[in-house]
């Protein structure tokens, strides 16, 4: 059965709906719940929504189905959140495709290029290798013989130019000094964004003027460090006057608990519709800027730069700053002799 899920925003203006995924396409659904002027009675219309979709596409579940499942469950206290939520999601996308169907090399095939001609390169990739383990789970691994990755590259996030970057900076400031703060955090240390909202108070050690970024939130589920720098320390003295159990960045709607992964994502988004950025920026741009800043300054060496990255090795910070475009050129372009004068 598809996983069914309702979209609330907290502004009533907007329309609320009951989605689910078909074979990778999403599918919406309004019911009568936009009817209803309060959260409470929307919530209720939704549910009730769900209850009269689940009776009328009701799918076989198969065996291969049930295996699936079960592996997803006994790796769940072993895998990361995110790894659980990818895994979910992609056993979810691929029997909601198989529509109660026995799996077989054609239909794997016929999913795989529905994948292919609708995601990313990478995402793809991804689809291909998750899709495999849970498979071989159930004893089908042989049918993804002869299946290969494609060549791809992610395209990452456009770093802001400096002047974009004050411009973003002034208006957060004086419209959202907490995303302001967030994001100050993201350039200054290159914390990535999922890391942050998890760390607390105790977490920045204030009189060494490092972070320390626990094994249980950093990416490598290594527990490492970084510099505070001087230029973003005085934003950081009201520590001082907070505990240390508690989150540096605290959610509006459950005091004491850290902020749901997307919600600093979401606001900043809103900043750069607001401001007509166009695509490819994000909230992760931020530490690109960083990065690209500290480099084109000119006072800091390629090893300093890969500990404050926490980049396993100098080739992958080089391989780094080179999808930034950031290349030591200008020596190079002030030199190069003109043969033919």
């Amino acid at each position: 059965m598809p996983t069914y899920r309702v979209y609330s925003p907290s502004d009533l203006s907007k329309k609320w709906f009951v989605y689910w995924y078909d074979g990778g396409r999403r599918v919406r659904k309004y019911g009568t719940i936009n009817q209803y002027q309060s959260e409470a009675e929307r919530h209720k219309a939704a549910r009730l929504l769900i209850e009269e979709l689940k009776q009328e596409d009701r799918r076989r579940v198969t065996t291969t189905e049930e295996a699936v499942l079960q592996f997803i469950d006994q790796q769940k206290s072993q895998w990361r959140p995110k790894t659980l939520q990818q895994y979910q999601s992609t056993a979810n996308i691929f029997f909601e495709y198989l529509n109660g169907r026995d799996v077989d090399r054609a239909l794997i095939a016929a999913f795989l290029q529905h994948i292919k001609d609708t995601r990313h390169g990478t995402t793809y990739n991804r689809y291909v290798t998750i899709s495999r383990r849970l498979l071989a789970a159930a004893g089908y691994e042989h049918l993804f013989d002869g299946v290969e990755l494609v060549k791809a590259h992610k395209t990452p996030a456009r770093y802001f130019q400096s002047h974009q970057a004050r411009r973003l900076m002034r208006y957060m400031t004086e419209k959202q000094p907490e995303l302001a703060l967030f994001c100050k955090f993201v350039y200054f240390t290159f914390i990535r964004p999922g890391e942050l909202r998890q760390l607390r108070v105790g977490d920045v050690l204030l009189d060494e003027k490092e972070i320390r970024i626990p094994g249980k939130v950093s990416k490598n589920r290594k527990t490492e460090h970084v510099v505070i720098p001087d230029a973003f320390f005085p934003d950081l003295e009201y520590l001082y006057d907070r505990g240390p159990g508690e989150y540096l960045f605290t959610s509006q709607k459950r005091p004491g608990h850290a902020y749901g992964k997307d919600v600093m994502y979401r606001r900043h988004e809103k900043v750069l519709q607001a401001l007509s950025f166009g695509r490819g920026f994000s909230l992760y741009s931020w530490k690109h800027t960083g990065a690209v800043a500290l480099v084109k300054q000119g006072n800091v060496n390629v090893k300093e730069l890969q500990l404050q990255l926490r980049h396993s090795s100098l080739e992958q910070t080089d391989r780094y700053l080179r999808q930034m475009g950031v290349k030591d050129l200008a020596r190079l372009r002030e030199s190069f002799p003109a043969v033919w004068e």
